[in-house]
C-alpha cells in the first residue's frame, strides 16, 4: 500500500542521490547516501530475518570534501565508490575503510556565468575500471580510475538561448544524468538540451573483450549517435533487463520534465525509435456491462453511461450513424477526498462498489427510471454490518448478489448484498505461498501475497485470483482458482516458468473466463498467452503445442496483453495491449 516502513535521518541535510551496493550480502545492503553537507554516507538496510531492527541504519561516514556531493556510483564488484561534487571534483572511496582513493579535477572549460559553481551531476563506474562524469557545463569525460587521467572527453550536449536586441547565446547544457549497458561499451548521457547521446568505445578488442579491462590496447571513446524524444530536461536514465531476451539484452529507460517515459533497446538505440511508455500503468478503468451500461472510473468519482444505438442498416465497415445518442447516468463522488483504488459495476446495473485505500461503499441505484425518464439515477449508500475494508479489487458475482473484495491483508472476503454482511473468507491460496499465515499476515521476511486482480466466470461458478508477489521455481503458482458454490479452493494453476534460465515465475496481467466458462485465460508481462481447461486444473492442447510458438510479433511487441475477450459466436480469444501509448 505504499506506506512508509522506516524512517532514517541523513545526518547530513538534503539527499541529492542515493544507490544501492551491487552485489548485496542475503540479509543486508549498503547503500550509499550522496549529501548536501559534503559527506558521502552509508547505511545498512536490513531484512527483518537478519536478527537485528528491520530498516536502514547508520554505518560510515567518509571525509568531508568541502563542497555538496550531488553524485554517487558503485563499481560493478562494489570494491569502490565514486561520487561527484559542486566543485568540480570527482572522488573514488574505500567502503571498508572509509579512505580517499583518488581525487580528479574535472577542470573549468565551457561557457558559464562568472562565480558559477562546476556541478558534477552524474558519475558512473564501468566494468572495466573507468569513470565516466557528466557536469554542468555539458562536457562527458571519460577517466582512468587508478592513474586519474583524463581518456576522452566530449561537448555534445549544447543550450540555445535568446536574449532581445541582442545575439543569440549558446551554452553547454548541464549533464544530468548517465547510463551504462551491463559490459560497459555504450554509454548514454543526457542533460538539458532534451537529447540522449550515445558514446561507444571503440578500437581494439573493443567488441571481441567486453566487460574486460583495456590497458593500452588502442581501444577509445566516440559518439556514436544522438537522438531528441523529449521535449525538455532529460533528468533520468536507467538501464533495465528486458523480459525474455538473452543475457546482456537491455533496455534504456529516459524520463524528463515533459512526464515523458521512453524506451528503447540499447543494441538499436541508433536505429530504431524509442517507445513512449505509458505514464501510469495500469488497469483500464472502464467496465462495460450488459446490454448497454459503461462504468468509467475517475481519481475522485465515477461516472456511468448509457451507450447510444447505431441506425438500421448500418453497414460493415461504414461510419456508424447515431439513432440514439449516449446519455450520462450518474456521477458518484467519494465524500472523504481520498482516491480510488478499483471499482464495479454489478451486472444487473443494481449495485455500484467503489474502493480506496480507508474503506469501500457500495450503493445501490436505480438506472431504469433514469433511462427511461432521462434524469440522472437515484444513488443510495447501503449500510454494511461491521463496514467494509478498502480493496486492490472488486468483483461482482454473475447474479449480482455478492461483492468479491481483494483486501490489503491478501483475504477475499464475500459480501452479500440483499443481507449487507460478510458471509465468507477465502484464504486458502495464502496457504500456497510460504511465509504468510492464514490471516494474510506475513512472517518475517516473507513478502505478502496480495491478490492484484480478479475474474468472475459467466454461470458464476468459478473466481480466478491472481496475485502479485513474485516467485521463482519450486515456489507456489500465482493463479487460484476458487469454486463459489462451494466456497472453496480449486486448484493452484501453475504458469510454465519464464526467464532466460526458466526459472522465473511471470507477472500476470489479465484473466478472462470464456463465454462457456471452462476455459481461463491467462496473460503475462513477457507477452505470453497461457489458456487452462477449468475442470482439469491444467492447460489445454492448444497451449501445450502452441504456447511456446507464439509469433515473435506478439512476444516482442511493446507493452504487454491487458485485455483478453472473446468472441460469443466463433469462440475465438482476442488480447489487446494498453500499457504503451
Amino acid at each position: 500500500n505504499l506506506s512508509v516502513r522506516k524512517s532514517v535521518e541523513s545526518l547530513g541535510g538534503p539527499v541529492w542521490r542515493l544507490v544501492g551496493e551491487p552485489q548485496p550480502s542475503s540479509d543486508r545492503q549498503l547503500l550509499a547516501a550522496a549529501c548536501d553537507d559534503g559527506c558521502l554516507r552509508l547505511f545498512n538496510i536490513e531484512e527483518t530475518n537478519s536478527g537485528g531492527r528491520p530498516g536502514a541504519h547508520y554505518k560510515r561516514s567518509f571525509g568531508n570534501v568541502g563542497a555538496r556531493i550531488l553524485s554517487v556510483a558503485w563499481n560493478c564488484s562494489g570494491e569502490w565508490l565514486v561520487s561527484g561534487s559542486s566543485d568540480g571534483c570527482i572522488h573514488l572511496w574505500d567502503p571498508e575503510s572509509g579512505q580517499q582513493l583518488q581525487r580528479i579535477t574535472v577542470g573549468a572549460g565551457g561557457v558559464r556565468k562568472p562565480g558559477a559553481e562546476l556541478c558534477v551531476w552524474s558519475v558512473l563506474a564501468l566494468a572495466d575500471g573507468t569513470v565516466v562524469s557528466g557536469d554542468a557545463t555539458g562536457r562527458v569525460q571519460f577517466w582512468d580510475s587508478a592513474m586519474g587521467t583524463l581518456l576522452n572527453g566530449f561537448h555534445e550536449h549544447k543550450v540555445l538561448y535568446f536574449k532581445y536586441h541582442t545575439s543569440s547565446v549558446i551554452f553547454q547544457g548541464d549533464i544530468l544524468s548517465l547510463a551504462a549497458t551491463p559490459k560497459g561499451n555504450d554509454v548514454f548521457a543526457s542533460g538539458v538540451d532534451h537529447q540522449v547521446v550515445l558514446f561507444q568505445r571503440v578500437g581494439q578488442d573493443a567488441g571481441e573483450k567486453e566487460g574486460a579491462a583495456v590497458v593500452d590496447g588502442g581501444a577509445h571513446w566516440v559518439m556514436a549517435g544522438k537522438k531528441r524524444p523529449h521535449s525538455h530536461d532529460v533528468r533520468a536514465l536507467t538501464m533495465a533487463a528486458a523480459p525474455g531476451a538473452p543475457a546482456g539484452a537491455c533496455v534504456l529507460l529516459s524520463g524528463g520534465n515533459d512526464a515523458q517515459l521512453n524506451a528503447y533497446i540499447a543494441t538499436n538505440f541508433l536505429h530504431e525509435h524509442p517507445v513512449c511508455v505509458s505514464k501510469w500503468p495500469q488497469r483500464p478503468a472502464v467496465q462495460l456491462v450488459q446490454p448497454n451500461m459503461l462504468l468509467a472510473q475517475q481519481p475522485l468519482w465515477v461516472d456511468l453511461w448509457k451507450l447510444g444505438k447505431a441506425s438500421e442498416g448500418t453497414g460493415e465497415g461504414s461510419d456508424v450513424e447515431m439513432a440514439e445518442p449516449p446519455s450520462h447516468a450518474a456521477r458518484v463522488r467519494v465524500s472523504d477526498g481520498k482516491h480510488l483504488t478499483c471499482s464495479a459495476l454489478a451486472p444487473s446495473g443494481a449495485y455500484l462498489a467503489l474502493a480506496g485505500v480507508g474503506g469501500t461503499r457500495v450503493y445501490e441505484l436505480d438506472l431504469e427510471s433514469s433511462l427511461e425518464g432521462g434524469a440522472e439515477a437515484a444513488v443510495r449508500r447501503l449500510a454494511i454490518k461491521g463496514g467494509m475494508p478498502g480493496a486492490r479489487a472488486l468483483a461482482f458475482t454473475a447474479d449480482s448478489t455478492c461483492l468479491l473484495l481483494a483486501t490489503f491483508d491478501g483475504c477475499i472476503h464475500i459480501y452479500h448484498m440483499a443481507k449487507q454482511q460478510k458471509i465468507k473468507v477465502l484464504s486458502e491460496h495464502l496457504e500456497a505461498v510460504p511465509g504468510v499465515a492464514e490471516a494474510g499476515e506475513p512472517s518475517d521476511g516473507a513478502q505478502r501475497a496480495h491478490v492484484a486482480m480478479m475474474a468472475v466466470s459467466r454461470d458464476g461458478m468459478w473466481l480466478a485470483a491472481a496475485r502479485s508477489a513474485m516467485g521463482r521455481a519450486g515456489g507456489p503458482g500465482q493463479v487460484h482458482l476458487y469454486h463459489l458454490e462451494a466456497q472453496r479452493l480449486h486448484a493452484t494453476l501453475a504458469l510454465p516458468l519464464e526467464g532466460s534460465t526458466q526459472e522465473r515465475l511471470p507477472r500476470v496481467t489479465s484473466l478472462a473466463f470464456s463465454p462457456a466458462s471452462d476455459i481461463l485465460v491467462v496473460t503475462t508481462a513477457t507477452n505470453q498467452l497461457h489458456v487452462f481447461d477449468v475442470e482439469a486444473k491444467e492447460l489445454t492442447p492448444w497451449s501445450r503445442e502452441h504456447g511456446r510458438k507464439l509469433p515473435a510479433r506478439m512476444l516482442h511487441m511493446p507493452g504487454h496483453l491487458s485485455g483478453p475477450t472473446f468472441s460469443w459466436h466463433t469462440h475465438t480469444a482476442h488480447a489487446i495491449g494498453t500499457e504503451f501509448l
